[in-house]
């Protein structure tokens, strides 16, 4: 992992989700191995917005909610990968 990781969660397919303070969040396969980063306007350390933690939610569990130290953000996913 490139930064510190904290909160996790996984999506409908076993993609892992990590916040991972001072990068953002990075996406990992079911195997291990990582296939994305989802940037933070602001993922540094001690910085308003290092990510904290993650949740999918929505009626078709694609919004991708990411809590930081004072923001609260939502990506929308396209699909499960």
């Amino acid at each position: 992992m490139e930064g510190f990781p904290d909160g996790m969660c996984i999506d409908q397919v076993g993609n892992l989700f990590s916040s991972s303070i001072g990068v953002g969040l990075e996406v990992f396969a079911p195997d291990g191995t990582k296939w994305g980063l989802i940037p933070l306007p602001s993922p540094g350390f001690g910085q308003l917005g290092s990510p904290t933690n993650c949740a999918f939610g929505g009626d078709d569990g694609l919004d991708l909610y990411v809590t930081t130290d004072g923001i609260l953000y939502r990506v929308r996913l396209a699909a499960p990968a």
